[in-house]
């Protein structure tokens, strides 16, 4: 992100969600086939932190603002961390290029 103006804030908090998939327990989204908008089987995408925990779907992943040693406000210019990856069930996957919607909040605090 650029051109962020800070004064107190400490934590960025980053919020997804998302059509959420019934396998994996509900942690993971749904995956849908390009081809036929189908959800996919046996297979959901995580979304989590830098350090790979997966978070469910409306839960916040909280990182701290960088701050600008001269002036302890946030930088202007912050990066948000973190992963996305699939996972699979025991059962074998359908096959074939998907995609996955979601949409994002960022709060700062």
């Amino acid at each position: 992100m650029q051109d962020c103006v800070f004064d107190t804030q400490e934590t960025m908090t980053t919020t997804f969600t998302g059509t959420v998939s019934s396998a994996n327990s509900g942690n993971y989204y749904t995956i849908f086939n390009t081809d036929t908008g189908a959800a996919f089987n046996n297979v959901s995408l995580a979304i989590g932190d830098s350090l790979g925990t997966s978070y469910k779907s409306g839960m916040g992943i909280d990182q701290k603002i960088v701050k600008d040693t001269a002036t302890n406000k946030g930088k202007a210019k912050q990066t948000l961390n973190f992963k996305a990856w699939l996972v699979g069930a025991a059962d074998a996957p359908d096959l074939g290029n998907f995609e996955a919607n979601t949409t994002f909040q960022i709060t700062y605090l």
